[in-house]
């Protein structure tokens, strides 16, 4: 049988006189309970057996927590059909296995075939579905699941040698989670000055982080000072990964950002997203948009405008822009926010501008109304013509790491620099009238990744007589 997949179900006895260690979530999730082999010594073409116990201690339920076995040699499966050596046998395979599980049957070509497609030979068993985190006020641990190969040792490992070690290893990869939440005091500086003058403390955040494999920390300047509605607030989320294993994207990342960097094309060290629910009257202004426009030489005009009105002038903001020169010649485009130079461009020169090329800039002061954007060409000979300038999609976006969706902000594929830390800001909004000195806004935070841990187990061969 290629594999033994058994669940576990602990139940804990109380012992009478026995002073038992209160239940608690740890930070290495799913995590590796032993590794081993039945026989530390084998015989060529000898039989054993791997077993790999792993169990949920978070404090999230995992699920698709699949092991794959890198074998080593010219070891092989008694079982010898379940044996795959590239992504396309090893989809096939896995498919067959599911049968009418059409999730199982999805998570075929997004895990077993990535993994094989690293040309290892690996040995897989079909995965545990989910993993329950433990149940603290009841002191119930959390699931257990134990995976077992049954190998042949090589027939022949050469003449010139009585023994040879192996070493086996595991990759261990399942979906969690990361979350936290925060709640900041807002106070108006009329409400501060109250407070010192009564000689009273200023309020302090509150916050809580669940243990897991990334922490996540919800940083505010403390307490964030505000007069009125409209005024901004910065708000940094940090997220810090301090355990033994690594990260990888649940999905392959085929775009690109804006600069052109497939930031989590490898799938490492990256997460799949980072959402943040905060209240309805905090969220990043919109900012404003324009369509674009084409000039040039051949039509007369050297330069196009575009008038912009963000919602708001208090947030440090970012323009954005396509830009495609069509013709020959060498010259530059200066941009221009309210007659101050913020840039110059040097375009892509395509034949024809339907593959443009993203520009930005960061507006490092405080925009005010109405800022007028103006792109110039400027020529490098002013004896060569150039065709046309084309501009489009211009944008006036103000500094945020986060997308809005509806109700809640959310960052796609982020990349932890080194495999250990992402910081993530975004300025907010508070549009609030109701008039109050003293807010309390509740923010919520969550990460969901793929997260891998591996594990090492040695066996000796020995050659027969």
């Amino acid at each position: 049988m290629r594999y033994l997949p058994i669940l576990l179900l602990v139940l804990i006895l109380g012992c009478t006189g026995t002073q038992s260690t209160p239940l608690s979530a740890k930070a290495t999730a799913v995590s590796i309970k032993s590794f081993t082999s039945d026989m530390d010594q084998v015989y060529e073409d000898g039989e054993f057996t791997l077993n790999l116990l792993v169990e949920n201690e978070g404090a999230f339920e995992a699920t698709d927590v699949v092991a794959d076995l890198f074998l080593v040699g010219a070891f092989r499966p008694i079982n010898g059909d379940t044996w795959v050596t590239n992504a396309e046998a090893a989809e096939k395979k896995c498919i067959e296995d599911c049968g009418d599980d059409a999730p199982c049957k999805a998570d075929c070509t997004k895990d077993q075939a990535k993994a094989l497609a690293e040309k290892l030979d690996i040995f897989w068993t079909k995965p545990a579905r989910r993993m329950r985190a433990p149940d603290i006020e009841l002191e119930v641990p959390g699931d257990m699941y134990e995976y077992r190969w049954e190998l042949l040792a090589p027939d022949n490992i050469g003449t010139a040698i009585q023994e040879y070690p192996f070493t086996f290893k595991v990759d261990l990869g399942y979906d969690y989670k990361s979350s936290a939440w925060a709640q900041v005091p807002l106070l108006k500086y009329s409400r501060i000055q109250q407070l010192k003058q009564s000689d009273q403390s200023l309020p302090e955040s509150q916050s809580e982080e669940f243990p897991s494999p990334i922490s996540i920390d919800v940083n505010f300047q403390e307490p964030v000072l505000f007069k009125k509605s409209g005024d901004p607030v910065e708000l940094r989320v940090v997220l810090n990964h301090n355990q033994g294993g690594f990260i990888k994207a649940d999905e392959t990342v085929d775009n690109k950002d804006e600069m052109g960097c497939s930031c989590c094309g490898e799938q490492l060290n990256c997460i799949d997203n980072v959402t943040i629910t905060p209240p309805v009257w905090l969220m990043p202004p919109i900012g404003a948009s324009g369509e674009g426009g084409t000039f040039g030489a051949a039509l007369g005009e050297k330069e196009t405008t575009f008038e912009l009105l963000p919602d708001i002038d208090n947030f440090r903001y970012y323009l954005k822009a396509d830009v495609c020169l069509t013709g020959k010649n060498d010259g530059e485009v200066k941009v221009s926010i309210s007659g101050k130079e913020v840039g110059r461009i040097k375009p892509l020169h395509l034949v024809e501008c339907d593959s443009v090329k993203n520009w930005e800039v960061e507006v490092t002061e405080y925009l005010t109304k109405d800022p007028t954007i103006r792109f110039e060409y400027v020529f490098k000979d002013d004896k060569k013509p150039h065709d046309a300038v084309k501009v489009s999609n211009v944008k006036i976006v103000p500094e945020c790491d986060f997308e809005r969706d509806g109700n809640t902000l959310i960052a796609n594929f982020v990349k932890l620099i080194d495999g250990k830390q992402a910081v993530l800001s975004c300025g907010l909004n508070i549009s609030t009238e109701t008039g109050e000195d003293e807010l309390y806004p509740t923010f919520k935070v969550d990460a969901d990744y793929r997260y891998h841990v591996v594990g090492e187990e040695s066996v000796t061969v020995i050659k027969g007589a």
